[in-house]
This record gives C-alpha cells, structure tokens and sequence, in this order.
C-alpha cells in the first residue's frame, strides 16, 4: 500500500479536512479519477495515489491565497484557451488518422484548441471500436461538438458518452453526473413514461377490469 494513502492519513498527514478535500475535488482542482474505493480491514475506504494527491494538496495549500479558483485550475490542468495542438500531431495517435483527415475536412482550425483536440481523440476511439461510417463519424463529430458548446459535456468527469445502434442508425447519448440525458439535435423523444406514471395510471385501470371479473 505505500504507492496509496487512504483518506483518514490523508487528511491527518496534510491537516486539511473532510469538506476541504471534496470541494477542492468539486472545484476540479483534485481529479475525480484519483478518489478510488478500495477494500480495508474495515471494509471499503477511499484511497489516493500519495505521490500525486500529496503534490496537489501541497501546492493547493501553497497557492490557494496567491491565485483565483480559475487560475488554479489552469495551472493544475490547462483548460482550452491555455493548450494548442497541431492536427499533424493529433494525427500520429493511436487510430486518429482517419478522424482527424475527417476534420479537417469539416473544419479549418489551425491550431486545435484542447476541446477540438480531445474531440478528434474520443472520436477516433468510436471509430477503432466501432467502425462507423464517414456520415456517422461526422454526425459524432457533430454531436460532440454541439454538446460541448451547450453544455461543456468534456468537463463533466463523472457523465457517460454512449453510442446506441439500431440497424444502421447510430445515436449516441451522454449521461450527465446528476442523471440528465443529452441526445443528438436531429434525435428527438416521441414517447416517455415514467414508472410511477404506470404504477398511478395504467396499473390502475387494470385493476378495474379485475375487480369488474
């Protein structure tokens, strides 16, 4: 366990408290990913990497009174308008090729911006696993790129991108942290019911037909 710090040491070795750790972590300034549940003498108990968590709350702790929420967060982890890649370079990861020509076709960005990186590199992830064709992969471009601008969807590490398939009609869906589903614009719900809605309405006008047997 020496590569991991479980939380009660965290807190104890650092000072800082409970509701300092999970706003910072709220704040983005501490990843989600690095919160990871693992089985205790006690049962589960949250543990961190202790290289990387101990540098981050050392240089919160630092920093905090010197630097805006904003600023910080650019520092730990450069947002969009502080990073900048060639499409060249998003070309030579893995699978990207194809994705990126794609692009580049759609668009005449130079340089890429971090969002319009990451799109390219989830994307060409689609598309190794997927296969789609070039009308899918650029209506997922598309959708991607409409979701971030409406809703900052890349930012939300705890939401879900799912790309459903019916015959030859891709669809794809993000799930957001606090359970709201975004769909595609040309994908629209012609139907919803809710469970209680069948329990308070449906259930009961079957129940009248068995009580009138």
């Amino acid at each position: 366990m020496d590569a991991w710090i479980s939380k009660k040491d965290l807190l104890k070795e650092t000072g800082i408290s409970y509701g300092q750790l999970y706003r910072w972590k709220r704040e983005n300034l501490i990843p989600d990913a690095w919160f990871e549940k693992r089985s205790s003498f006690t049962g589960q108990e949250t543990f961190f990497p202790r290289t990387l968590i101990l540098e981050r709350v050392h240089f919160i702790l630092t920093h905090k009174d010197e630097y805006s929420l904003t600023e910080l967060k650019n520092l730990l982890s450069p947002e969009s308008d502080s990073r900048s890649y060639s499409l060249d370079a998003i070309k030579t990861l893995p699978g990207a090729e194809r994705t990126a020509l794609i692009y580049e076709a759609m668009h005449s960005y130079r340089p890429l911006n971090h969002g319009q990186a990451l799109t390219i590199a989830i994307c060409a992830g689609y598309d190794a696993a997927c296969h789609p064709s070039d009308q899918a992969l650029i209506s997922f471009i598309e959708t991607l790129e409409n979701w971030q601008s409406e809703y900052d969807v890349l930012s939300e590490s705890e939401g879900k991108i799912f790309v459903m398939k019916a015959e030859n009609i891709h669809i794809p869906l993000f799930f957001s942290s606090s359970g709201e589903v975004r769909l595609p614009k040309y994908a629209l719900i012609e139907f919803s019911l809710s469970m209680s809605e069948v329990s308070r309405t449906y259930t009961r006008m079957l129940n009248k037909i068995y009580e009138v047997k």
